[in-house]
């Protein structure tokens, strides 16, 4: 799977919620959400959690 800057630049949110939309492979899909399922998560909590423990914010969000 080839990982690149592809696609228009992201923009900043600017309001208290925003939506993130990515394309990926269908079985990408459906491994998050096996994964998800398994910790009783939904792919957006999943995905949160992991940018999070990944790359905590600086300041209080």
């Amino acid at each position: 799977m080839a990982i690149g800057r592809g696609g228009r630049p992201a923009k900043r949110a600017d309001g208290d919620w925003a939506t993130v939309t990515i394309r990926v492979p269908a079985w990408f899909k459906n491994h998050l959400v096996e994964v998800s399922d398994g910790y009783d998560m939904s792919i957006t909590d999943y995905l949160k959690a992991l940018v999070l423990r990944d790359a905590p914010p600086t300041d209080a969000a």
